[in-house]
């Protein structure tokens, strides 16, 4: 098994889901900013467009978080099966999860980002 890919993809999950977490619940007290949220140009318009942004966002960001921890579990599960067995198959996989989980995050973010954006240019 390749152990810091394994660390490394799910280091990245892990990441991902707790910047999502704290978007989902911290926007309310950082308001517009360009370090941390959903930075688009209607986002950044307002205090309100950041605001319903952010909350049109809430459910695609969830998903983020509900992904990290599913991917952790599974990919805690494949390592736990890869080091029980000699089968090439549960090395892959153990590889494979946190990869295709963190391809599912970006996607959940651009998703989370779109609604956010639309959200905020109706906010104005």
């Amino acid at each position: 098994m390749n152990t810091p890919a394994v660390i490394s993809l799910t280091l990245g999950v892990v990441l991902i889901g707790a910047l999502a977490a704290f978007m989902r619940k911290g926007y309310e007290n950082l308001g517009p900013n360009s370090a941390v949220g959903i930075r688009t140009k209607a986002t950044k318009a307002s205090p309100a467009a950041w605001r319903v942004g952010h909350e049109a966002a809430s459910p695609f960001l969830m998903a983020a978080v509900i992904t990290a921890v599913t991917v952790v579990v599974l990919t805690i599960g494949a390592t736990i099966a890869s080091a029980l067995s000699d089968s090439t198959v549960t090395d892959h996989a153990a590889v494979a999860i946190p990869a295709i989980g963190l391809a599912v995050e970006v996607v959940i973010l651009i998703l989370a980002t779109a609604q956010a954006d639309k959200a905020a240019k109706s906010a104005r």
